[in-house]
């Protein structure tokens, strides 16, 4: 019987660190000191409680093992917390200094990558694709980056300057024409291997030209951030995945999707900017997230209703349907 009450106990240590843990990053979530993103970064490290596991077994369940299961814990949830914030930092603030931080980014094996970037030009030009082209397509896989997307009156479809660091994979763009319609795919730089500290983040300014061709927009943003300024362009639709990122979607009357903007975020924050007087109908889904829109709450906390039309929607003359699934994240419609 001890024995069982020991082996109980021991668990129950392990698991309120978790919780503390767990609610003291959530805590600093919901007051605004910490933006949802960080929990990618945390993410990457759940095979440590596999770990702390198999130690459990290993080490049995004596008042000391207790002890130094516990000391463990806690070390290793600081470590975790430690490191998920400086990968996830954008600048370059360090935990380490002095010797330790030159040792760390000397000729020993590097747990800090370096600063040096590359730059690099990709268009997707009118030369490329003579033909008639009827409507094209653009999707953007961003992860945990920064982007700008806008669109200009020049005679390149797309046009994209990036900068990266000089350890990721060099970012792509792949482009067909297929029945007039013109698909481009843009895929961000990656880092190469695993680096316990990386807080380097590549950055993207997207041009979007031939405003007068019919384009629909897939983005699909990680951990990073993003800005869709749209001004000309004609859109289709607009479909968007946010994990834990935060993206801000400018549309002008001319830009207004045809058909929807459709919205699945996780746990970051999307920002849809429509101009004064456009009506919008929305259609929800709801986690424990919050959705606002006409400088008030929506839904929040599992929402009981599912859609919601803005206050002009029967008067307005340019309407568009939103179709939103938002997890623990937050949806703010706002009129410019």
């Amino acid at each position: 019987m001890k024995e069982t009450s020991k082996r109980y106990k021991s668990r129950d240590v392990v698991w309120a660190i978790f919780l503390i843990f767990v609610g003291f990053i959530f805590l600093l979530n919901t007051t605004g000191l910490l933006e949802w993103g960080i929990w990618l970064y945390i993410l990457r490290f759940w095979p440590i409680f596999l770990i702390l596991g198999g130690i459990k077994l290993i080490i049995g369940n004596s008042p000391v093992a207790e002890i130094s299961l516990t000391v463990l814990a806690i070390l290793i949830f600081l470590t975790i917390g430690i490191l998920a914030y400086s990968s996830y930092t954008p600048k370059y603030k360090f935990f380490f200094h002095g010797p330790m931080y030159e040792y760390m980014r000397g000729e020993y094996p590097r747990f800090v990558q370096g600063r040096d970037s590359v730059k690099k030009q990709m268009t997707v030009t009118q030369e490329d694709y003579p033909e008639d082209v009827m409507s094209k397509s653009l999707q953007l896989n961003i992860g945990g980056a920064y982007f700008e997307l806008s669109d200009e009156s020049v005679s390149n479809y797309l046009t994209v300057e990036s900068t990266y660091p000089d350890h990721f994979s060099s970012p792509t763009i792949e482009s067909k024409l297929e029945d007039g319609k013109l698909s481009m795919e843009f895929k961000g730089a990656s880092p190469r291997g695993f680096m316990f500290i990386n807080n380097q983040r590549a950055k993207y300014d997207l041009v979007l030209g031939k405003e007068s061709i019919l384009t629909n927009l897939n983005i699909t943003l990680g951990a990073g951030e993003g800005k869709v300024l749209l001004s000309d362009s004609v859109i289709g639709d607009i479909y968007s995945q946010v994990g834990a990122g935060k993206l801000v979607i400018d549309l002008s009357e001319r830009s207004i999707p045809n058909e929807k903007i459709s919205i699945e975020l996780g746990a970051g924050e999307v920002v849809l900017q429509l101009p004064e007087g456009v009506g919008y109908s929305l259609e929800y889904d709801l986690g424990i997230g919050n959705i606002s829109g006409d400088g008030k709450d929506i839904a929040s906390f599992i929402g009981s209703e599912k859609g919601y039309k803005s206050e002009n929607y029967d008067l307005a003359e340019i309407k568009v349907n939103i179709v939103a699934n938002v997890g623990v994240g937050s949806l703010v419609i706002e009129s410019k």
